[in-house]
């Protein structure tokens, strides 16, 4: 049976995968904090119906320091503030990292972890080792954040199943789950078998919709006393319909703090034109040897292919479909009776703030145009309907390899050695195909922004000169197509040494990245540049860290951590337009950390604590924005370089028993993190790459924005009876900002202007958003059920009820952004207003959880 569900898993999945797959909002949060928070919400209820059954205090004293899976602030950080965004420490994605069995789960092209991989195989991954902040850890160097470890080793799980369905008002309507655990059978083979699915027909928002497909199959074999073998395999398909920042102004037309304009109705049924889907089927296999009783070493490889799609609209020589593009609202109109005029219209006809999917079929089908010289054939000319408006796929196909072997060992005297490496090699292949002609007969690949530019280079218009005046069908490839390619090698060395009242570490760690464009198009506009294999570009990145401990005695300890160490920039923020050409930034350098951290910890049976003081340097980012700059009436391409910032800050988390029935846990954070100088940057014409302007960005002393940096969570859990509980929690969010336009922050921006009147304070001081106070609350219950197997002595139905957002709050803003585009001309920063996103009001999950 085993056989045949790992053949079902494999052979699914092949499918999938050659099924057209597709986002157009791009994710403004880490994908690691997503499924956090998500497993996070899920095992809360189990989590604190457990700590019911534990005794006394704990007295692994070293160890207490390393697992902080039970950390209170990390409770409130990855579930309670949430809603708000909430980054520990302000770190960016790239400074946490996922590892599964020893083997890291890292996108080389942006620093995600793998996307979507165990959604609602939450029971499966709950194993796991993590590690906050500069503690070191036996399976890697470790990162500035978070590193976690996810345990999957089917041979240390009891036979079991266990069955979960729960309905909710979240982003899912319903969840099934079912996870099959063997225990040991003969000849020494282990199994798990998991399988989970999520959905939900509209989610909250409107027009949006969840379907997630996730599969896990695991087996272990026993070859002897000293060699383990491990086998996983993990995949995922995820749908979602997307929502949209956007204008306050439209939000009140609308009438609805969740007005979503990427849908429309067509024959009488929503149509969201933003889709994004995911594909990504991985495998994972480890060899484990026990060398000896002292030594260990872990042997892990993995493999993916994975597919990603983002659906949007596309559109040339036709108006934008935007609803809420800016010229079609009230606030463009000069005239005061005409701003009337459409605002009263769009409030009577809420449907013209949505798309209007029967005006693009009715504009495709009366369209009709000659091509001249189709695929650049002298006379080959065709007459069909011309697709001014489609929907595109943006295809993300990456291939992943990654081998990482890992030694562990124990020496006379309290002394360890852990040492260790990788080998990662990423192939990301971008390209663009035409999901939806929407009536038409073909889409011209033609490039619409070089239109304007078409004085000399007679070749300027066509995406690919190698075949010009393509004519495009569905599921065909137009635009851009390109692959990244990029590699990673990198080792580490640690050591640790116990003493009675003192423990200390020591570790270093060296890296080679690299990474190459390879073009598959030759653009009109760059035909030089844009075809075949780029320069490679190279980086030699080194890390350090150390600690020390003091154990004052069983309960109390004092540490102290420091790290340096530095990190290659990803290819989006060196190549200036990868999509269309291999040009880079000037100034490409390595970004540099150094980082520190002073941990008070206190473990009593009474009251756990940890106090952390933090410090965090960070030197020479770079980061590349690509928009539609007024200044010069085109796109362009801003290179920031030399962005440095500062994040430091206080984190306490506390969890205390009064007794059996009663506990009480909180956590608090006070941060300041903040840019440190005034960034250069250099701004080139996307079309050309003629260098337009050199600048100063004036942003020394802003806070950085996208993460609240005060934060309190205080939660009372009461247990009337060892197999109940219910836990209400209060959290309030501060000093959270708006991401920045950094063209609103330069000399040319406020020229002209005295730096005391209201007209330049508007244009330089950044947003800070409202504070948030948010009240959750969970409840659940353990029954013990008549035993279904005779085998089997008894089973658990565990019922937990989880409500976020208990007072109901739909006015917190949960994040956003300033528009990059800006009017020089009248220095009206309400021309192009910010655009935001609301937190939910209230959500319920309930669920029901049965072990047999």
């Amino acid at each position: 049976m085993h056989y045949v569900f790992l053949f079902f898993c494999l052979g699914g999945f092949s499918m999938l995968m050659a099924q057209p797959v597709t986002d157009t909002s791009k994710n403004t949060e880490s994908v690691y904090w997503q499924q956090l928070r998500q497993q996070t919400a899920d095992e809360m209820a189990l989590v604190v119906l457990e700590d019911a059954t534990l005794d006394g205090e704990n007295n692994q004293q070293y160890a207490s320091l390393l697992s902080a899976g039970r950390d209170a602030f990390y409770n409130a950080a990855a579930f309670n503030w949430n809603i708000a965004r909430f980054k520990m420490r302000g770190y960016s994605k790239s400074l946490f990292t996922t590892y599964l069995n020893g083997v890291p789960l890292e996108d080389l092209a942006n620093g995600n972890t793998l996307v979507n991989l165990w959604m609602g195989l939450t029971g499966v991954f709950k194993s796991r080792e993590m590690v906050i902040g500069l503690q070191p850890n036996q399976f890697s160097f470790g990162n500035l954040g978070n590193v976690i470890n996810i345990h999957i080793a089917p041979i240390q799980q009891q036979r079991q199943n266990i069955l979960n369905y729960s309905v909710a008002n979240k982003n899912y309507s319903h969840r099934f789950n079912y996870a099959h655990y063997s225990g040991q059978l003969k000849k020494g083979w282990s199994f798990i078998y998991s399988t989970a699915w999520q959905w939900a027909k509209e989610s909250y928002v409107p027009g949006t919709y969840t379907n997630y497909l996730s599969l896990f199959f695991a087996a272990n074999k026993i070859i002897s006393s000293k060699h383990l073998l491990t086998f996983s395999f993990l995949g995922s398909s995820a749908i979602n319909g997307q929502a949209a920042a956007t204008t306050l102004e439209a939000m009140q037309l609308a009438g609805n703090r969740y007005y979503n304009p990427n849908w429309g109705y067509q024959n009488n049924r929503k149509r969201n034109a933003a889709e994004y889907q995911n594909i990504q089927p991985l495998i994972v296999s480890n060899y484990q040897w026990r060398i000896d009783q002292q030594s260990t070493f872990n042997l892990g490889a993995l493999v993916s292919i994975g597919l990603q799609k983002s659906r949007g609209l596309d559109w040339h020589n036709a108006p934008d479909p935007r609803p809420d593009y800016y010229r079609y609202l009230p606030s463009f109109q000069t005239d005061p009776d005409l701003q009337m005029q459409v605002k009263k219209r769009l409030e009577n006809e809420p449907n013209l703030l949505q798309l209007n999917w029967e005006n693009f079929y009715e504009i495709n089908q009366n369209s009709k145009e000659t091509i001249a010289n189709v695929n650049g054939i002298n006379g080959n000319n065709i007459n069909g309907l011309r697709s001014r408006y489609i929907l595109r796929d943006n295809n993300v196909l990456n291939t992943f390899f990654v081998l990482s072997p890992v030694l562990h060992k124990n020496y006379s005297g309290n002394w360890q050695l852990t040492a260790g490496g990788t080998v990662q090699y990423q192939q990301s292949h971008y390209f663009q195909t035409v999901n939806d002609l929407l009536g038409g007969d073909f889409f011209v690949n033609w490039n619409q922004f070089a239109d304007q530019n078409l004085v000399a280079n007679t070749n300027a218009l066509q995406n690919d000169i190698l075949h010009p005046n393509r004519l495009v069908k569905k599921g065909e490839k137009y635009g851009y197509d390109f692959q990244m390619n990029i590699w990673k090698v990198s080792r580490f060395f640690q050591i640790s040494k116990q003493f009675r009242h003192f423990d200390f570490f020591a570790a270093e760690a060296l890296s080679y990245t690299g990474f190459q464009r390879l073009g598959l198009v030759k653009n009109g506009l760059f035909p030089q540049s844009s075809y075949g294999h780029s320069t490679t570009n190279t980086f030699l990145n080194y890390a350090f860290k150390s600690g020390i401990t003091y154990k004052l005695n069983g309960k109390n300890y004092f540490s102290l951590n420091m790290a340096w160490l530095s990190m290659p920039p990803y290819y989006s923020d060196v190549f200036l337009s990868p999509r269309t050409r291999a040009a880079t930034q000037d100034n490409i350098t390595s970004t540099k950390y150094a980082a520190y951290e002073l941990n008070y910890h206190l473990n009593t049976s009474f009251i756990k604590l940890r106090i952390t003081g933090y410090l965090t340097t960070i030197k020479d980012a770079l980061k590349i924005y690509t928009f539609y700059d007024d200044g010069v009436k085109g796109f362009v391409n801003d290179a920031l370089s030399n962005i440095n910032q500062m994040n430091a800050g206080i984190e306490l988390g506390a969890e205390l028993r009064w007794n059996d029935k009663l506990q009480f846990a909180g956590a608090f954070t006070l941060a300041n993190n903040r840019y440190t100088n005034r960034p250069q940057a250099i701004v080139t014409f996307d079309n050309s790459s003629e260098i337009i302007q050199k600048e100063t960005v004036y942003i020394k002393n802003f806070k950085v924005p996208g993460s609240p940096q005060q934060a309190v969570n205080i939660a009372a859990t009461y247990r009337p009876t060892r197999k109940g509980f219910i836990t209400v929690s209060g959290n309030y969010m501060a000093d959270n900002w708006l991401n920045l336009n950094r063209v609103r922050r330069t000399e040319r921006a406020v020229q002209g202007l005295d730096t005391k009147s209201n007209a330049f304070n508007a244009i330089i001081r950044p947003e800070k958003l409202p504070d948030y106070f948010v009240v959750n609350l969970f409840t659940g219950y353990q029954f013990v059920m008549p035993a279904i197997q005779s085998k089997i002595k008894s089973n658990h139905l565990f019922v937990s009820l989880g409500i976020t957002n208990l007072l109901n709050n739909k006015a917190m803003v949960a994040g956003g952004y300033e528009q990059m585009r800006f009017d020089f001309a009248t220095q009206n920063p309400e021309k192009f207003p910010p655009k935001y996103y609301y937190a939910y009001g209230i959500q319920y999950f309930l669920s029901t959880s049965l072990k047999f």
